[in-house]
C-alpha cells in the first residue's frame, strides 16, 4: 500500500499537484485509490493522479472513522450500523454488517479494526468481534470511559484505549473476550477523547490528559509518562518516534525510555487546534495542523534528524486547503477538515540564509529581546516575495518587506525586530517567514528558523528543551560565556543548590547547626544546610569521627537517585516490581532506583544487546540532572 522506495525522490518543498473536486474530513490510502469521507458524510474513491473521483455514495455516514482492508471499507453510517464497502476499480457495493445506530455526535463509537477475517469495534460500553460476513465472534462490557481507539497486537489480539489514553489488552478465545490487562495512569486527568495511538517494537505510545505515556504491550506495565507533551498525532521512523501536539509543536524522542532527542515549537499557541497530522518521508516530517473555527491552516516540513525547520506553506495552504498529511507512493496527499485535498509533488524553492543574529539582553536571562541580524535570499527565478519577523511561540510578528519584485539571483537584506515587536524569552527562536509568489503564479511559504534567547551550545542536544524549561523557572543559570555546557558534571554542592530551589528552599532555620565540617566557608553553604535540615541529604564518616559534606565530589546518578527520592516523597515501588535495568541489583540504592524508574522519571541507558541499565556508580551531568527534575516536579512553560 505504502511504497518506501518510490518516496526516494521526494524533496521538499512540494507544490500543488492537484486539487480534489470534493471536500475530505478523512482519507486513507488504498490499492491504486485513495478513499475519502467528505465533509457532507459521503465515502468517495479518489483517483491519485489526477484527483478525480471514481464514485461516491448516497448515504451518509460518519465522517471521522474509515478502515480499509484491500479493496474493502469499513465505516459507520448514520443511524443504521457498521457497513462494508467492496470497490472494484469502477463501482462499489454497500452491505450492513450489524444494526447499532450510529449518530453524528450521539452514540459514541470507536474507529474499527480489520484483522484476520475479523472486525473490531465498540459501540457505548460494548467491544465486539464479528465476522467479515457480519456474524457475531464474541462481545464484552468495556466500561464507560469512551471513546475507545483500538488497534492490533496480534491475529487474536488487541488493545483498547480509553479516552484518558489507559489501555486494556483482550484476547479472543473461543466465543469470549478475555481481558489480560487494564492499566491505570496516576493521573489520568478528567477529559475523555479519542487518543492518538502509537506501536513501536514492544511498546506502545497513547497521548494522554496533558502527559504522552508509554506501555510494555507484554503486560501492560507503564515504562514512562513525560508531563512535557502530549501527542496529538504520531509517526516513526528509523527507530524514533515523533509526536505532534497543539499548534504544531514537535517532538522527537527514544520511545522506549521517552528520552527527548529535540523539540519544536514552530506554531503559535492555541486551545483551538482541532486535528494535526504527521508523516515522516527520506528524511524529512510533513506536519499539517488545521485551527478550529475558522482559523488557518498550515503544512510545513521539518528535518527529522535535528528538527531543523525546512519550509512552511501559508499562502498556497490557504488558496488550497492543505490540512492533515499522509503519503501515497511518493506523493504527499494533505487535506483538511471541510477542504479539498491537495496532492504536492516535488519542486525547487528559494534557498534561505540568516549569516549573522545579535540580540539584547542576553538569551533566557532578561524579560524582552531586541534581535537583527542579516537575511539571504538566493532565488532560482523572479519572484514576488513578502518577508515577516515572527516569535516561535508568540506568533508577534514585524513585517520586514512588502510585496517586492525580485529577480533571479542573490538578494540581502539587513533586519531588526526591536520595540514594539521584541520577543520574550519564553521565545527560542525568531523565524524569517518568506511568502513568495513564482512568475508562473505557483505560491508557497519558505521559512528560516534563528535562534534566539537560547544558549547557543543547548542547539541540537537530546536535553535541550529540559534544560530551557530549567532556565526559564531560574533553577539552573548558563556561563558568562553563553554556553550551556550540558555535559559537565555536576558536584556534590551544584546539585543541592539545583534542588534546594526547585523546593523554594534558601537556608536553613536559625537554630540548626550543621554537622558537616568542610562546608563552614563555601558557597553552596546554604542550600546545603536547608537539604540536610530536612534530611534530603547525607554526607560521609571520616576515620576521625567526623561527617564531611565534600561539595566538590561529582555526584553519582545513585546519589542523585536517593536525593531526589527524599527530596520529592517518590513512593516507593509496589511489591514485585521487575526493574529493567540489569545492573542495580544489590547496590544499595537499589529500591531508590527502582522507585524512579516505576514512577517513569529515570529511562537509564540502552545497551548494544538491547538491555538496560542504569550505571549507579557513573557521575551525573547537568543534562541529566536537568531531565530528572523537570520529569519529578512535571515542570513546563
Amino acid at each position: 500500500m505504502f511504497d518506501n522506495a518510490a518516496q526516494s525522490s521526494l524533496r521538499p518543498p512540494l507544490q500543488k499537484a492537484w486539487v480534489s473536486t470534493v471536500d475530505l474530513r478523512v482519507a486513507v490510502a488504498g490499492d491504486n485509490t485513495i478513499y475519502g469521507v467528505t465533509d457532507t458524510g459521503k465515502v468517495v474513491s479518489v483517483n491519485p493522479d489526477t484527483g478525480a473521483v471514481r464514485w461516491s455514495t448516497t448515504t451518509v455516514h460518519l465522517r471521522g472513522y474509515l478502515t480499509v482492508a484491500g479493496t474493502k471499507l469499513y465505516c459507520y453510517k448514520q443511524n443504521e450500523g457498521l457497513v462494508v464497502i467492496s470497490d472494484d476499480g469502477f463501482s462499489f457495493t454497500e452491505t450492513l454488517l450489524i444494526a447499532i445506530n450510529p449518530l453524528v455526535d450521539g452514540t459514541p463509537v470507536s474507529n474499527i479494526l480489520a484483522q484476520a477475517g475479523r472486525i473490531y469495534f465498540t459501540t457505548n460500553q460494548v467491544l465486539l468481534v464479528i465476522t467479515e460476513a457480519g456474524g457475531l465472534v464474541a462481545s464484552t462490557d468495556i466500561g464507560n470511559q469512551y471513546p475507545h481507539t483500538l488497534v492490533a497486537v496480534g491475529p487474536n489480539q488487541c488493545v483498547a484505549v480509553d479516552g484518558y489514553g489507559q489501555p486494556m489488552f483482550y484476547e479472543v478465545h473461543g466465543s469470549n473476550l478475555r481481558r489480560l490487562y487494564y492499566t491505570m495512569l496516576p493521573n489520568p486527568g478528567t477529559t475523555q477523547s479519542r487518543r492518538p495511538v502509537l506501536i513501536a517494537g514492544g511498546v506502545m505510545l497513547t497521548g494522554a490528559n496533558g502527559q504522552t505515556a508509554a506501555y510494555d504491550l507484554s503486560g501492560g506495565r507503564i515504562l514512562w509518562t513525560s508531563p512535557q507533551f502530549a501527542a496529538q498525532a504520531f509517526t516513526i521512523a528509523k527507530g524514533v518516534a515523533y509526536a505532534a501536539t497543539a499548534a504544531g509543536h514537535v517532538w522527537a524522542f527514544s520511545p522506549a525510555d521517552g528520552r527527548v532527542l529535540w523539540r519544536r515549537m514552530y506554531m503559535y499557541p492555541t486551545t483551538q487546534t482541532s486535528q494535526v497530522g504527521i508523516a515522516e518521508s527520506n528524511g524529512y516530517l510533513y506536519v499539517g495542523v488545521f485551527i478550529a473555527d475558522g482559523g488557518p491552516i498550515y503544512l510545513f516540513a521539518l528535518r527529522s534528524d535535528t528538527g531543523e525547520f525546512v519550509w512552511q506553506s501559508n499562502s498556497a495552504v490557504l488558496a488550497h486547503g492543505v490540512g492533515l498529511p499522509f503519503f501515497y507512493g511518493q506523493l504527499l496527499i494533505p487535506y483538511g477538515t471541510g477542504q479539498p485535498a491537495v496532492s504536492m509533488g516535488a519542486v525547487d524553492n528559494p534557498r534561505v540564509t540568516a549569516e549573522r543574529v545579535s540580540w539584547t539582553p542576553n538569551p533566557l536571562t532578561g524579560t524582552r529581546s531586541d534581535f537583527a541580524g542579516r537575511l539571504t535570499l538566493d532565488l532560482p527565478g523572479p519572484v514576488t516575495a513578502t518577508i515577516t519577523a515572527m516569535g516561535e511561540t508568540t506568533g508577534l510578528g514585524q513585517r520586514l518587506m512588502n510585496h517586492s519584485s525580485l529577480n533571479a539571483g542573490t538578494h540581502t537584506f539587513e533586519w531588526n525586530a526591536g520595540e514594539p515587536n521584541g520577543f520574550s524569552d519564553a521565545n527560542q527562536f525568531a523565524r524569517m517567514v518568506v511568502d513568495v509568489q513564482e512568475t508562473g503564479g505557483v505560491n508557497y511559504t519558505v521559512t528560516k528558523l534563528i535562534p534566539i534567547n537560547t544558549l547557543p551550545d543547548l542547539l541540537g542536544h537530546w536535553a535541550r528543551a529540559n534544560i530551557e524549561i530549567m532556565l526559564y523557572h531560574r533553577y539552573v543559570g548558563g556561563y558568562p560565556d553563553l554556553t550551556f555546557r550540558a555535559d559537565n558534571l555536576v558536584t556534590r554542592a551544584e546539585s543541592c543548590t539545583i534542588i534546594a530551589k526547585t523546593l523554594d528552599l534558601s537556608r536553613p532555620s536559625p537554630q540548626f547547626h550543621t554537622q558537616f565540617t568542610d562546608i563552614s566557608n563555601h558557597w553552596a553553604r546554604a542550600f546545603i544546610t536547608a537539604l540536610e535540615e530536612r534530611g534530603i541529604i547525607g554526607g560521609f564518616r571520616e576515620n576521625d569521627g567526623t561527617l564531611t559534606f565534600r561539595p566538590e565530589l561529582n555526584m553519582t546518578r545513585a546519589q542523585e537517585a536517593r536525593i531526589v527520592l527524599k527530596a520529592y516523597s517518590v513512593s516507593p515501588a509496589p511489591a514485585g516490581f521487575r526493574t529493567k535495568f540489569t545492573d542495580i541489583a544489590g547496590h544499595w540504592a537499589q529500591h531508590d532506583i527502582e522507585a524512579l524508574e516505576n514512577a517513569g522519571y529515570v529511562s537509564g541507558y540502552q545497551e548494544a544487546d538491547g538491555t538496560f541499565t542504569y550505571r549507579p556508580e557513573q557521575n551525573l551531568s547537568r543534562a541529566e540532572l536537568s531531565t530528572m527534575v523537570v520529569r519529578v516536579r512535571r515542570l513546563g512553560r
